[in-house]
């Protein structure tokens, strides 16, 4: 999802395919695949006293994460 909030989000696997109309995933929807994996558990585990989080903020927090990284990635580029 291309979005003018989202700092610079270029293909994670750029491939050109153009004849299927796919060219590979955008790189803030792997960094939100990959922050899940560590976020899901955390949000989900039900431990006492704790709050419990819904799918959708779970899948929101990932894509926080993962605008942050974009965010880290396009400041990291200019430093050099």
């Amino acid at each position: 999802m291309q979005n003018e909030k989202v700092p610079e989000n270029p293909p994670a696997f750029p491939r050109n395919y153009d004849a299927d109309g796919h060219n590979g995933m955008w790189l803030r929807d792997w960094f939100a695949g990959q922050a899940m994996q560590v976020i899901a558990p955390i949000m989900a585990a039900k431990i006492e006293g704790m709050q419990s989080f819904t799918g959708q903020e779970v899948a929101e927090a990932a894509y926080r994460m993962a605008d942050a990284l974009l965010a880290a990635r396009k400041e990291d580029s200019h430093a050099g």
